[in-house]
């Protein structure tokens, strides 16, 4: 596997919002939020000297108490 990290160097990214809309951790501006809202914060990252965005995927939500917690609105990170 090769490494992105120079020797004695260090990457950082960031997770995007928006994306998940976990209930207890989204803030209320998210769920308003549109495409080029997260286009834009990517870029920023980007701009800013971020070596990745993070996203997640996950293509079942449980039907149960969790679901609250998390949600059940996750949009695809390769079609959105």
């Amino acid at each position: 596997m090769v490494s992105i990290t120079p020797p004695g160097g260090w990457t950082y990214g960031v997770a995007l919002p928006i994306h998940t809309l976990t209930a207890t951790l989204a803030d209320p501006w998210e769920h308003t939020a549109t495409v080029e809202d997260l286009v834009r914060i990517a870029r920023k990252a980007e701009e800013t000297g971020h070596h990745f965005v993070g996203v997640t995927d996950h293509v079942a939500i449980p039907d149960n108490d969790y679901a609250a917690h998390m949600s059940t609105t996750w949009y695809d990170t390769v079609a959105t």
